[in-house]
């Protein structure tokens, strides 16, 4: 410790040796293995000379860099994958031929012995998958053993029996799990183990489904992906006819395959059983086996392209390392015609040749990749892995983007790098997607950010072109998205692996390049030093690493670990030089976070401007969904666009909570058609005499009431004209017609949304008549406001209302509540969550929980009209609009009195539907009603709520009828 102390002070550096220098990065920076388990230490401590902890790093990523060197060049392989247990049970499995068989590899045997858990399981720490697979490969190894009746038999039983039970087979992700659970239990059963689980009938579907197209004979013919799951195939296939298509002694890496093959043929194949020796040789642990070796191409690959991407300069690195490795590589890419696997002689894959690319194109050795784009490319637009997979693979196709990005010409492929970032974008917003091969969603985050930054760089540079403003919106979105995330896994203090930390923190890094808000770089600059402190405190516990990459058994790996927690901890202070493009994109997105109550949101201004930046990216958008319906008035200036993505996604930063962003859009898009609907009544409806306004409400309840909406809501234009004038035969105004039309296509765009089209009947029922409401709504306020018109001023100037001596409670909980077109949008949101997270069952689905969300709704769209009435009342003296203070209640008090009085009514509303809220929320809980429902009607009570405070802060809507006869927005 004292070399740390003397570290420590300024001006001694120069005065330590270069031995204790190597001393002091060999132990603090060094990986170490303790011989059990793969644990390994990674210490970094905080040495407060930054520069000096640079040059640690880079000391530590040569000194990982001499590692695997090394290793190729003893071994001519390398691999580093965690032990695992799933291969070491068939491992142990294998026999000889003499009598009675002796186990080929005991040691396999007694490692199992000694995994087992208390609970009968094996390797836990992973996912549900990894103990169910492990404990019934492991199970079969005990058995054979004529070891039934041993408590480690029934332990096992015991824990397979409540862990199938548990399993969620819908959920699972990893390769091969629906081909290897069913041949487990099908082993099993024949020697008299069964398991009956609710999940059995799905995966055996399965299961039907992967093999329907299989038939033996192919895999005797060629490698494919199931080379690798061999053990699948027990007493389906002749394992005799397989020993041409080994791969250095392997099937396709797999020691598992290996075993299975090894278990299976008539007689002993002495290159396969060389092939699992030298497994166990070069294992750090040495009774036990991997997942996959080698694994050379797939750890080299990762490991260059991570540290270069993390700006640690190839020139600061060993040179000779650098050259063997891209020799390596090089080598691989050539000798297998511009294809490679995970490693020498494997099945080619997107993934591995993706990275292979992008590491000799930051090596500055140009490499094509043409031959990765004319293999792997789907007419989908996206690559797939491996050919013939059935799901894409989110990362693959990042790393195959990252490879077309970092080629010496990007453009030269620029329609390809546009189309993925398309896809990619896409996906991540609208279901933030899980992949195949990594646990972690913050993995996909980063792969994610490295590629869209280097796009907008390449394009800000003017070195790629033909990007629409809306890619580059959504790209922006993104990028902002993943740092909101982050923030919120700070806040929140979940629970990280060390790994996954790494991840986080290269994100941050990423993102910390654009030129965004300085109150958000200061906020996301102090989770990146929180963050950072944390990592460098795990590393001075020694630990195994993350179980968090994927394979048929989740592993870890200490090479990728370290690389990881390297290019975290490695900071460089250039600055990205954005030119015009980026910065003009971001300061057209603006920033009007000063008009949200943040006081009572409760929000830090800097997470406040990530909400507002994150919703101003939508506005384009929104500006483009304008005029698809209603039509443009040009002289208008729509203040609302610039509101509408905010309030949907200020609320949920206010809780911690992301929405879908594909839910958060089909919200911004209703609010945008209510604010629409709301213009189009009260400028040309309003405008209409009283024969075509009862024309028109003759429309609406001749297609609206009467009419049934069914799942075949798509009728043809022609369909869709009959309805129209067979409902309004005689009518011959030109101005109704007109009319007609545009509410004809607006009903047809709620109606036939997808998600209305997929919804539950009553859900899709009670938007109909919703939809009806509201508009009949709009119709009975107009009529109220020309008899409004008529009254007379009373000496304060104020008119009364006293239409059939109407109570103000009445017409505030039906006309003007519907009018403020919550209940439409509340029956189109439930419409939306049925499709999506009730599968298309009931929203609502019991009589408690359905009476108690109208009674929210109903009190929502009561607060709003009296808030919203609250800050008009000028504005609506000014054009003669009804409004709630003119009702006889309020009397002949002061417009100010008035007010107050209003506002405590309104104030009262929302304490009950606060309160509703909560026992609804109570009762859908209880009923275990999805929480992505829970969620979305949570997050429509907020928004609804930030309106109404925001009407209080500032009327959102201009004068209909300016002074100077020009007309703005509407009342919404």
């Amino acid at each position: 410790m004292a070399l740390i102390k003397h570290w420590h002070q300024p001006g001694l550096c120069s005065a330590i040796s270069q031995r204790n220098l190597d001393d002091f990065l060999s132990i603090y920076f060094g990986l170490h293995f303790s011989g059990r388990k793969d644990s390994f230490n990674q210490y970094i401590p905080p040495i407060k000379e930054d520069s000096m902890l640079q040059f640690g790093l880079v000391s530590s990523a040569d000194a990982l860099l001499k590692e695997i060197c090394d290793s190729i060049t003893k071994d001519g392989d390398f691999g580093s994958f965690t032990s695992c247990v799933y291969d070491t049970a068939w491992v142990s499995m294998i026999h000889d031929n003499c009598q009675p068989p002796q186990r080929l590899f005991p040691e396999c045997f007694q490692y199992i012995l000694h995994m087992q858990s208390e609970d009968g399981s094996w390797q836990r720490g992973g996912s549900q998958i990894d103990s169910i697979l492990c404990t019934l490969a492991s199970l079969l190894a005990l058995q054979q053993s004529l070891l039934l009746d041993t408590p480690a038999i029934s332990k096992a039983i015991a824990f397979l029996t409540r862990a199938l039970n548990e399993w969620e087979v819908e959920k699972c992700i990893h390769v091969g799990f629906e081909i290897l659970v069913p041949a487990h239990l099908r082993m099993l059963e024949k020697v008299g183990i069964k398991f009956e689980f609710p999940g059995k009938q799905m995966l055996l579907a399965l299961n039907q489904r992967k093999l329907a197209k299989f038939r033996p004979e192919t895999l005797y013919q060629q490698s494919s992906t199931m080379h690798h799951s061999l053990e699948a195939f027990v007493d389906v296939i002749d394992f005799n006819k397989l020993s041409h298509l080994k791969s250095n002694g392997s099937m396709m890496g797999s020691p598992s395959s290996t075993a299975a093959y090894l278990i299976n043929i008539s007689g002993r194949d002495l290159e396969a059983e060389q092939y699992l020796e030298a497994v166990l040789a070069r294992h750090k642990n040495k009774s036990a086996v991997p997942s996959a070796y080698p694994t050379t191409t797939f750890e080299v690959s990762w490991v260059l392209s991570t540290l270069l991407c993390a700006d640690i300069q190839a020139k600061s690195l060993s040179q000779d390392r650098l050259q063997l490795l891209g020799d390596y590589l090089g080598e691989q890419l050539k000798s297998h015609s511009g294809l490679v696997g995970f490693a020498p002689k494997m099945l080619a894959d997107a993934d591995d040749t993706a990275k292979t690319i992008l590491s000799l194109n930051l090596l500055g050795r140009a490499t094509s990749a043409q031959v990765l784009l004319e293999h792997f490319s789907q007419k989908t637009g996206y690559l797939c892995t491996y050919i013939g997979e059935r799901n894409p693979s989110f990362s693959a196709n990042c790393n195959a983007l990252c490879a077309l990005l970092w080629l010496p010409d990007p453009s030269e492929s620029q329609s390809q790098s546009i189309e993925l970032v398309d896809h990619l974008c896409n996906v991540w917003l609208q279901r933030r997607p899980n992949d195949k091969w990594n646990l972690s969603s913050l993995y996909l985050d980063m792969l994610l950010c490295q590629a869209l930054i280097r796009f907008l760089q390449l394009w800000d540079n003017h070195e790629i072109w033909g990007i629409s403003p809306s890619l580059v919106n959504r790209s922006f979105l993104v990028l902002i998205s993943c740092a909101d995330k982050i923030r919120s896994i700070h806040t929140s203090g979940q629970s990280l692996e060390m790994e996954e930390r790494a991840y986080l923190l290269i994100t941050l890094k990423l993102i910390l390049q654009l030129p965004i808000p300085d109150t958000v770089q200061e906020g996301l600059t102090e989770v990146v030093l929180a963050q950072r402190g944390y990592l460098e405190s795990e590393l001075k516990t020694p630990s195994e690493p993350a179980r968090i990459w994927v394979e048929k058994i989740s592993y870890g790996s200490p090479i990728l670990a370290r690389c990881y927690c390297i290019a975290a901890l490695y900071r460089n202070d250039d600055k990205v030089p954005w030119k015009s493009e980026v910065l003009q994109r971001i300061t057209s997105l603006g920033n009007k976070a000063d008009d949200y109550p943040s006081s009572k949101l409760q929000l830090p201004r800097w997470k406040l401007d990530i909400a507002v930046l994150q919703g101003n990216t939508y506005i384009p958008e929104l500006k483009e969904a304008r005029g698809r319906i209603f039509p443009v008035r040009p002289d208008v200036k729509d203040q609302y666009l610039s509101y509408i993505p905010c309030t949907w996604i200020v609320p949920s930063h206010a809780r911690g909570k992301n929405l879908d962003w594909g839910l958060l859009w089909d919200m911004m898009d209703i609010s945008l058609s209510d604010f629409l609907i709301d213009e189009y009544m009260e400028i040309k409806i309003a405008g209409l005499d009283e024969s075509e306004l009862d024309s028109v409400e003759s429309y609406l309840v001749k297609n609206l009431e009467q009419q049934t909406i069914s799942s075949e809501v798509n009728k043809t234009s022609k369909q869709n004209q009959t309805v129209q004038m067979n409902g309004h035969a005689g009518i011959t105004s030109s101005e109704v017609h007109e009319v007609r039309e545009v509410l004809d296509k607006y009903i047809r765009s709620i109606h036939e949304h997808p998600d209305v089209v997929t919804a539950s009947r009553r859900d899709k029922e009670t938007l109909r008549g919703e939809l009806l409401e509201f508009l009949l709504a709009h119709i009975a306020q107009i009529r109220d406001s020309k008899a409004f018109a008529q009254t007379p001023t009373t000496d304060l100037g104020r008119k009364i209302f006293g239409l059939k001596n109407q109570l103000y409670h009445s017409w505030v909980n039906t006309t003007a509540a519907k009018h403020t077109s919550c209940h439409l949008s509340f029956a189109f949101m439930a419409c939306v969550l049925s499709s999506r997270h009730a599968n298309g069952q009931e929203c609502f689905p019991s009589a408690r929980i359905s009476y108690l969300a109208r009674d929210v709704c109903q009190q929502l769209a009561v607060l709003s009209r009296m808030y919203n009435d609250w800050a008009s009342v000028a504005r609506d003296r000014a054009e003669d609009n009804l409004n709630s203070i003119n009702f006889l209640e309020f009397g002949e008090n002061s417009d100010n009195t008035a007010r107050q009085e209003l506002y405590s009514l309104a104030e009262w509303t929302r304490k009950c539907a606060t309160d509703t809220l909560e026992a609804l929320k109570n009762a859908m809980q209880e009923a275990k009603v999805n929480t992505a429902i829970i969620d979305g009607l949570t997050s429509f009570s907020e928004t609804t709520i930030l309106y109404a405070e925001m009407y209080v802060v500032k009327d959102l809507t201009s004068r209909a009828k300016a002074s100077n006869g020009t007309q703005n927005d509407v009342k919404s």
